[in-house]
């Protein structure tokens, strides 16, 4: 079906509407991302961007069409089979979401991954390139670094003209790759379909308003899915301007963001959480107008009301309104969107009791108080989903109850990369996704509590606690990992648990820092560990009760279990690292990777290299940085810019 185009440029709402309705109305007709993307043709709505150098491009939709086409050519006429995966590691902005579109258009399955910047990148490049069994990689950089010995094809060798063919996909079909954070045994690869990229744009436009042409702005990387989904794909499937700012200038200066938005009367954006940090300390624009902004999505766990409160007081003179700023909840496995909230609605706050809580029990709601738990919800569920809480039998609890995040909807991953039989697609028989995350319903707002008790993040990084009790545990005693928020404290520490003696403790702390680079915090010795009514170990209770500070006399510090002391300079660089990651100072040593060891992103990157500016008053340049990411090299770095000497 063709739908024309004087017909969507009359209507007064997006075109995302109208599919939305057309896949309602007949659900017969095909219809998934690269019908909407072949309809731009003739499109000339912009695409503005600025690249890491500062300079400035603009194309329309229709030049990105026709460019897309151009690549999908190169990638034929190289041979590349259908259903490959294409590893997409582009410099440049432009040529990151040509040679995406020309990939999807093809019926390739394209990645969007960071250029290795040492050995220890490179290695978890390799494992990325393992787990997409040999894929080919499109790279616009002249010396292909980090693709040694791979099938690299550059993007100049791509772009010359010659004929192309579409390969028209079904709704099941892969569109595209989204890494998430993984375990550290393994990178693993959501696979989004054709159907889930347009159900994904569809829904995250919920926030668009009837009659009125949205503009978008975004700094995040486009190898998130808070910066492709919902900052160019949403933009993209509704035809509006967007403009695409690379990383790197944000992170020299966080006050691109609003002088970029003010000319651009820009009313659509996105901040992480360190970017709301970065805007409320950077030295702002005074004649900067931010009055068109209709609503920013604020992304990440745990979320404070405190930072946002002031970051609107900050810009209201520059006409930011109250209530702009929205906590979303989303993640890569579910094409980004699961829940948001409204449009000029106050954050809902949620303070409670924490006595000894537990999957499935009732949470009793009380006002702030100083013993009190206070989680800022998500809001109100995308209409593409259905989320359910369950209980760890898997039976649906009510509001007001604790318990595991299951989502069930057309936005739902097809599975983990490569979705066979053979493989553990993370998706449940009746196509439900356990997140991993617990929370709550609340008048019908979704509140996320935290992680489950299976899974640990820290530092960045999901384990299993199963492994790492494999691990830590001797002979003859079992050491039991936990995670919580000590009194005192705002960030989750890792803590071991033990009925024997301290030294024990001390050993398998040691033996998590030789196997896993993990430091634990504390430990603590019981007489018995709390069980649950089947006789499992309760980690979830130990976790309640770190909260909870009912072992506060019995917690004693482990210190770096890694063993090297830091110097005084490396013990400065590693506040900033703490302050980064929000990780605690024990969990670091000299040789600590920003990444492979403590979970640093890009986000992260960024959000250290604008500290070090604010700190030394001194420019960075990303090609004057050390290419080894440990503590040590990046002190000595440091060292260098405070004494002029770069």
């Amino acid at each position: 079906m063709s739908i024309p185009p004087t017909l969507i440029e009359s209507l007064p709402f997006g075109p995302s509407k109208l599919y939305s309705v057309i896949r309602k109305v007949e659900t017969k007709i095909p219809m998934n991302i690269q019908d909407v993307f072949l309809r731009l043709q003739g499109n000339t709505g912009p695409i503005h961007i600025i690249e890491m150098d500062g300079k400035r491009t603009a194309m329309t939709y229709s030049d990105l069409v026709a460019d897309a086409k151009v690549l999908l050519g190169g990638y034929q006429a190289q041979g590349i089979p259908v259903g490959a995966p294409l590893v997409l590691q582009c410099r440049s902005i432009r040529q990151t979401i040509t040679s995406l579109w020309g990939a999807i258009l093809g019926g390739y399955i394209p990645a969007v991954l960071a250029i290795p910047r040492d050995a220890a990148s490179q290695a978890i490049f390799e494992k990325a390139l393992e787990s997409l069994e040999a894929p080919w990689v499109i790279t616009d950089r002249e010396d292909s670094a980090g693709a040694s010995g791979k099938r690299v094809l550059p993007l100049r060798a791509l772009t010359r003209e010659g004929p192309c063919q579409v390969v028209t996909g079904q709704d099941d079909d892969p569109g595209m790759l989204q890494f998430t954070s993984g375990t550290t045994s393994a990178p693993r690869a959501a696979v989004l379909t054709l159907k889930n990229l347009l159900e994904g744009g569809i829904a995250s436009s919920v926030v668009v308003r009837s009659g009125v042409t949205e503009r978008y702005i975004s700094w995040l990387p486009l190898s998130h899915c808070f910066g492709f989904i919902a900052n160019h794909l949403v933009p993209l499937v509704n035809g509006f301007p967007q403009l695409l700012i690379h990383p790197a200038c944000f992170l020299r200066d966080p006050a691109i963001w609003v002088r970029e938005a003010s000319a651009f009367q820009a009313t659509i954006s996105g901040l992480p959480l360190f970017g709301v940090e970065a805007l409320l300390q950077a030295e702002l624009p005074e004649d900067a107008d931010l009055s068109a902004m209709h609503i920013c999505f604020v992304g990440g766990e745990d979320i404070s009301p405190k930072p946002l409160w002031d970051l609107e007081a900050r810009l209201a003179p520059l006409g930011f309104r109250s209530c702009t700023l929205s906590p979303a909840y989303g993640l890569s496995e579910t094409t980004m969107g699961v829940a948001y909230t409204p449009v000029r609605t106050p954050l809902r706050v949620d303070a409670f009791l924490n006595d000894h809580l537990r999957v499935g029990d009732r949470i009793f709601f009380c006002e702030p108080e100083e013993d009190a738990l206070i989680r800022v919800s998500v809001g109100v569920l995308d209409a593409c989903n259905i989320v359910e809480i369950r209980d760890d039998e898997g039976r649906a609890l009510p509001e007001e109850h604790l318990g595991h995040v299951i989502i069930r909807g057309s936005n739902v991953m097809k599975g983990y990369y490569p979705c066979d039989a053979k493989a553990h697609s993370g998706v449940m028989a009746d196509g439900s996704f356990d997140t991993g995350d617990l929370g709550w319903f609340r008048r019908g707002w979704l509140t996320i509590f935290g992680r489950c008790k299976n899974i640990i993040i820290h530092n960045g990084k999901k384990y299993l606690v199963t492994d790492l009790e494999r691990t830590a545990s001797g002979e003859d005693e079992a050491v039991v990992v936990a995670q919580g928020i000590l009194t005192g404290e705002t960030q989750p520490q890792l803590v071991l648990f033990g009925t024997g003696s301290e030294d024990q403790i001390r050993g398998a702390a040691k033996r998590l820092a030789g196997y896993w680079h993990l430091s634990p915090s504390y430990g603590v010795c019981l007489s018995r560990l709390p069980v649950t009514a089947s006789g499992k170990i309760d980690r979830l209770a130990l976790s309640f009760g770190l909260e909870q500070g009912d072992y506060a006399q019995a917690l004693f510090t482990l210190g770096n279990a890694q063993g090297e002391a830091l110097t005084e300079d490396e013990a400065e660089m590693a506040v900033l690292w703490s302050q980064v990651l929000g990780i605690p100072l024990a969990s670091i040593t000299p040789n600590s990777h920003f990444v492979l060891d403590l979970g640093g992103d890009s986000l992260a990157m960024a959000d250290l290299h604008w500290r070090l500016e604010k700190k030394t008053g001194e420019s960075l340049e990303p090609e004057g940085m050390p290419i080894d990411l440990t503590l040590r090299s990046w002190t000595r770095y440091y060292l260098a810019l405070r004494k002029g000497n770069k």
